[in-house]
């Protein structure tokens, strides 16, 4: 939608929200009041605070972010998609898989199984839909083309098509990781994006902030790049899908459940942001156990899977 639909907002603004890459009207509701307070404050923009609040409140409306009615939810912001994970039986277990609109996240130890669900949701993704476009953010070099052609062979798909659709962004530290996801929004809306996804959103903030001393900086700076993520999940009605680290809880010295002697990272922080969250740990040989241990809307669940040159698969005669 383009800002010039906006009636309160005048085309010397326009321009200079444009100049600053707020290009839409999808664009300007992914950012916070506090944010153009900002703005207006640092005279990046020429308009009253007042003036931005009612901007931004006729934004909000023709984006369906405003007062309406749940049973017409679906009707203005548009339905929601839904990705296959590559397994069935974790499909069912999350009520058709992975949805738009929110934030689903991948938790585990190394070598779990995490790289490879994000792998295989991309190549689900893309090859049931050739007009759409992934986003991969890779902090650990987990991406490998390779890989990637592996599993497009496997499961049917032209890997050179699937590679050509794929946007990949190697991070080197957080503030490039930050900046990366405020700049989203353009590379959204030119490219049809309907999948971003991260692999993994801890790895550098915990490199970066190190000690106790510093928790509190590396837990607001999470906060803001999950909310801004899962704004744009909700705006654009994309999905957002990220792995997560683990870290070996010294406290639980006498439980035998998995996801208390290693809790992911992150804390209460990433746990309010992510809508759907998963915990991944080995079994026997190439299987692993997916358990869905936080959701806004289905139970608590458990299921295998297999790892294979087709990804992420499900267990034969299970």
């Amino acid at each position: 939608m383009k800002l010039e639909e906006l009636s309160s907002l005048s085309r010397d603004v326009a321009a200079q929200l444009k100049s600053m890459g707020i290009t839409s009207v999808e664009s300007l509701v992914t950012r916070s009041l506090s944010e153009i307070k900002e703005w207006i404050d640092n005279k990046l923009i020429d308009v009253s605070y007042e003036k931005a609040k009612e901007i931004m409140e006729e934004a909000w409306r023709k984006t369906g972010f405003w007062f309406i009615p749940g049973d017409q939810i679906e009707t203005i912001r548009g339905k929601r998609a839904v990705f296959t994970s590559g397994s069935k039986t974790v499909d069912e277990m999350l009520g058709g898989g992975i949805f738009s609109g929110e934030i689903t996240e991948f938790v585990g130890d190394f070598g779990s199984g995490k790289t490879e669900f994000l792998l295989t949701i991309t190549v689900e993704a893309l090859g049931a839909d050739k007009g759409i476009t992934a986003v991969f953010i890779d902090t650990e070099n987990t991406f490998t083309k390779e890989r990637v052609e592996e599993i497009s062979k496997g499961r049917g798909y032209d890997p050179n098509d699937i590679l050509k659709r794929i946007i990949y962004i190697p991070v080197m530290d957080s503030d490039f990781l930050s900046e990366i996801i405020d700049r989203l929004h353009l590379t959204v809306e030119t490219r049809n994006v309907k999948l971003i996804l991260i692999d993994s959103i801890m790895a550098i903030l915990r490199a970066d902030y190190v000690g106790r001393e510093v928790l509190w900086m590396r837990q607001q700076i999470l906060n803001r790049m999950l909310r801004r993520l899962l704004n744009l999940a909700k705006v654009y009605n994309i999905a957002v899908v990220i792995s997560n680290q683990v870290v070996t809880n010294p406290q639980a010295q006498f439980t035998y459940d998995p996801i208390q002697q290693k809790v992911p990272t992150g804390g209460t922080i990433l746990g309010h942001n992510a809508n759907t969250r998963l915990y991944l740990r080995r079994a026997q040989g190439n299987k692993r156990i997916v358990r869905l241990f936080d959701s806004s809307w289905r139970p608590e669940a458990e299921c295998v899977v297999q790892i294979t040159s087709k990804g992420i698969v499900d267990v034969e005669g299970e």
